[in-house]
C-alpha cells in the first residue's frame, strides 16, 4: 500500500522519498554506498545531455518570438534584474564577513593540491570569454554563458530575416519542435529520478566523513544562513512590492525548490522552471523562456555569497588580511565571476577558483573548499532557481506579461 502511495505519487513527494532512502543507505552503507553512485551519475547525464540544445532553442524561441523592439526593453530589464540581485547578494556577504570573524586553524594545501583548470585572472579576460570562438565547440562543451550569446544573436537574426525569407523561416519551426523534442526526453528521465537522486545521496553521505567537516561546519552554516536570508528577503520583495501573496507563491514554487534542493542544479531544475513558472506563476510563456534560460547562466544570486565567504575563509589559512577596499573589490570580483557560473554540482568549485585568482588567493586553496560544494549547494542552487523565477515574475509584471489570474489559481 505504501509503495502504491509513493507510485502514485507527484514527482516531487517521489523525489523527496528517494533522498531520505537514499540518507538511510549512506549512513548504513558507509564508503560502500558509494559504488551506488553510477546510477546518480546516470541521472545526472541524462538531464545535462539536454540542457545545452534546450538552452540555445529556448533563447533562440524567445529572441526570435518577440517583436525587435520589445526584444530591447524586455532584454534590458532581464539584465538590470539580474544585475542588481546578484549585486546585492554580494553587498549582503560583504557585510556579513566584516561583522562575523571567520578564522580557520587548517594547513594550506601544497602547489599540486588542485588540479582543476581555472579561468583567466582578470575581468577583461572573463568577458572575453563569454564570446565563443566556435558556437558547435561551446554546444559540444556545455559552456553556458558561450551558449546564451551565440543563441541571443542567433535569435536575433532569424528575427531580422524570417519574414522575408521562407527558409530562415523553415529554420525557426524546426529550432520550434527540436525544442519540443527536448523536454519530451526530459521529462521521460524525469521519471528515474527519484532513483538517481537517491544514489547520489546515499553516495555523498558514504564517503563524506563527518570529522573532515568539522572544522568548516562554521563556513557551511554562513553560507547557509546567508543564502536563506537573502531567499526570505527576495520573497518579501516580490511579494509585498507586486502585491503577491506569499503563501501562493511559495506553494506554486514547491516543486522547483524541492527539484533544485534534491538534485542542487540550477541547470536541472531548468526543464521544471521552464514548465512550472508560466503554468503557475503567470508569467508569459515567452517571457519565461527568455528570462529562465538566461538567468541560468547570468542570475546566480547564490554564487557570490560562498564565494565571498569562502575566499575570506580561505583568506585566513593563508594569513592574508583583507581590507574593506578589498572586500568591495572581492564583491565586484565574485558579481563578475557569477556571471557565466556553471549551474551544475560542482560549477561552483571553477567559479571559486576564479574569484581566488582575481582577489590574489592562492588557487590550491580551492581543494580546502572543493569538499564543501555539495553542501553550499543545498541551499545555493534554490536561490539561484528562485532568485531566475522572482526575475521572471519582475519582468513579466514590468512588461505587462504576467496573469495574475493564473498565479491565484494556480495548485500544485
Amino acid at each position: 500500500m505504501i509503495l502504491n502511495k509513493v507510485k502514485n505519487s507527484s514527482l516531487s513527494m517521489r523525489i523527496v522519498v528517494g533522498s531520505i532512502i537514499g540518507l538511510i543507505i549512506g549512513f548504513v552503507l558507509g564508503e560502500n554506498a558509494e559504488s551506488l553512485k553510477f546510477l546518480g551519475d546516470i541521472f545526472l547525464r541524462s538531464v545535462k545531455m539536454c540542457v545545452p540544445l534546450l538552452i540555445f532553442c529556448s533563447i533562440v524561441e524567445a529572441t526570435a518570438s518577440l517583436p525587435l523592439k520589445e526584444l530591447k526593453t524586455v532584454g534590458l530589464k532581464t539584465l538590470g534584474v539580474f544585475f542588481v540581485s546578484t549585486s546585492l547578494a554580494a553587498v549582503l556577504s560583504i557585510i556579513a564577513v566584516k561583522i562575523i570573524p571567520i578564522n580557520l586553524t587548517l594547513t594550506a594545501p601544497g602547489s599540486d593540491a588542485y588540479k582543476g583548470t581555472v579561468a583567466g585572472g582578470n575581468i577583461q579576460e572573463t568577458i572575453v570569454n563569454f564570446i565563443p570562438d566556435n558556437a558547435v565547440g561551446a554546444l559540444a562543451e556545455g559552456v553556458i554563458v558561450q551558449i546564451i550569446v551565440f543563441a541571443a544573436l542567433f535569435g536575433i537574426s532569424v528575427n531580422i530575416m524570417k519574414d522575408s525569407f521562407e527558409s530562415v523561416n523553415a529554420l525557426y519551426e524546426l529550432i520550434l519542435g527540436l525544442r519540443k523534442v527536448i523536454m519530451k526526453i526530459v521529462s521521460i528521465v524525469m521519471v528515474y529520478a527519484p532513483i538517481g537522486i537517491s544514489a547520489m545521496l546515499a553516495g555523498v553521505i558514504g564517503t563524506s566523513g563527518v570529522d573532515a567537516l568539522k572544522s568548516l561546519v562554521q563556513v557551511i552554516v554562513i553560507v547557509s544562513i546567508l543564502d536563506i536570508i537573502f531567499f526570505v528577503l527576495y520573497t518579501l520583495y516580490v511579494a509585498i512590492r507586486y502585491r503577491l501573496s506569499i503563501v501562493t507563491l511559495l506553494k506554486n514554487s514547491l516543486n522547483i525548490m524541492v527539484i533544485a534542493v534534491t538534485t542542487t542544479s540550477s541547470a536541472i531544475t531548468l526543464p521544471v522552471s521552464l514548465e512550472d513558472v508560466p503554468k503557475k506563476m503567470g508569467v508569459k510563456e515567452r517571457i519565461s523562456d527568455f528570462v529562465l534560460p538566461l538567468g541560468n547562466a547570468l542570475n546566480t544570486n547564490g554564487s557570490p555569497i560562498s564565494n565571498i565567504v569562502s575566499a575570506v575563509a580561505c583568506a585566513s589559512v593563508f594569513d592574508i588580511q583583507f581590507t574593506l577596499q578589498n572586500l568591495i573589490l572581492l564583491g565586484v570580483f565574485s558579481v563578475v565571476a557569477s556571471f557565466g557560473n556553471p549551474g551544475v554540482p560542482g560549477g561552483g568549485i571553477v567559479s571559486m577558483a576564479i574569484v581566488f585568482q582575481m582577489i590574489g588567493i592562492p588557487v590550491e586553496g580551492v581543494a580546502i573548499f572543493a569538499g564543501l560544494d555539495y553542501f553550499y549547494s543545498l541551499t545555493r542552487a534554490p536561490l539561484n532557481v528562485m532568485g531566475n523565477v522572482y526575475s521572471s515574475i519582475i519582468v513579466g509584471i514590468k512588461t505587462g506579461e504576467f496573469d495574475r489570474n493564473v498565479f491565484e489559481s494556480s495548485t500544485n
